[in-house]
């Protein structure tokens, strides 16, 4: 079975109400998965986190997913797009 986690996260109410409200991530992250995974097993878990900056990682939830990454308790990683994971490219990166 695929452990795949999606990640939303908001961080003003401006977001909210402009496209990247939490609502609409995690059903979109869901409908791309049912498309995507679909066809195998898959468990599919959500971590929100609201009212955090994507400036950097120091994000509790962020932070229990690249644990669990390290420890392989996940496979895959699913954000409605990059910026609600980071804005900084050596984040990514890592």
């Amino acid at each position: 079975m695929t452990n795949i986690v999606g990640y939303a996260r908001e961080s003003t109410l401006d977001q909210a109400h402009n496209g990247f409200n939490m609502d609409d991530q995690v059903r979109r992250i869901t409908e791309f998965c049912e498309f995507e995974y679909g066809q195998e097993p898959y468990e599919l878990s959500i971590r929100r986190e609201e009212g955090r900056s994507g400036k950097n990682l120091e994000r509790p939830e962020i932070q229990k997913i690249l644990q669990q990454a390290e420890s392989h308790a996940i496979d895959i990683v699913v954000v409605y797009c990059l910026d609600r994971l980071t804005r900084s490219l050596t984040d990514l990166y890592e």
